[in-house]
């Protein structure tokens, strides 16, 4: 049961992960049931899949096949093709989603404007760096 008027939940399952006596909004617990998070590398690797695969298809045949607009496909494959094999071979084999949540796709995006592979490697190092030192 929902109280709309203060936003909390009543009634019902809270999941294991919120202590028993705050109450949760009905955000926290839809946040909380979410699957696991999207990998942007693994998302754009199976576009790129699919390209190969259908070699008269476009962007457009893509987007209708994975439930995603034409600027989304356009944006993954950039994303894929212009980051380093060694930015996204990490990110392809990393399962955890602390790593996931932090090189999204919007915090990936900065790196691929950059000239030279070096800097995009340099970069994503210093990323990885203080993603290192906030979990430790």
């Amino acid at each position: 049961m929902y109280n709309n008027k203060n936003k909390i939940i009543l009634k019902g399952e809270k999941p294991a992960e919120f202590p028993a006596i705050k109450p949760i909004t009905k955000r926290e617990r839809e946040r909380s049931l979410k699957p696991n998070i999207a990998n942007p590398i693994n998302i754009s690797t199976q576009f790129l899949q699919h390209l190969n695969e259908n070699p008269g298809s476009t962007y457009g045949d893509v987007a209708k096949v994975f439930g995603a607009c034409k600027t989304r496909v356009c944006q993954m494959l950039a994303l894929c093709n212009r980051l380093p094999e060694q930015i996204t071979n990490y990110l392809l084999n990393s399962d955890e989603p602390e790593i996931l949540k932090l090189f999204n796709e919007r915090r990936l995006r900065p790196l691929m404007l950059m000239a030279s592979v070096d800097e995009k490697i340099n970069r994503f190092n210093k990323m990885r760096e203080n993603i290192n030192s906030r979990m430790t």
